[in-house]
């Protein structure tokens, strides 16, 4: 039988700067895979705190780290050019 994906609920994918979330949370409600968070992590870009086995995320530090991979287009060159 094919996996699906699961369907995650406009109320379930609110994450809040004050909040506390583990990385199964995270997934479900920012829909990035495993891989992304581990990588994030290795590579110093995700701030995490560990307890047990577990880790913790603060929604700021998530928020931080969603602003790090902002993508800015350049700007368009509207000058005619002179071929």
């Amino acid at each position: 039988m094919p996996r699906r994906k699961k369907v995650v609920q406009v109320a379930e994918s609110e994450v809040t700067r004050n909040g506390i979330y583990t990385s199964a949370q995270v997934r479900a409600r920012m829909g990035v895979h495993v891989k992304c968070i581990r990588l994030a992590i290795k590579s110093g870009k995700l701030r995490y705190a560990k307890r047990g086995q577990r880790y913790l995320f603060l929604g700021e530090w998530l928020w931080e780290w969603v602003q790090i991979g902002e993508v800015r287009r350049s700007p368009v060159d509207t000058s005619p050019s002179t071929n």
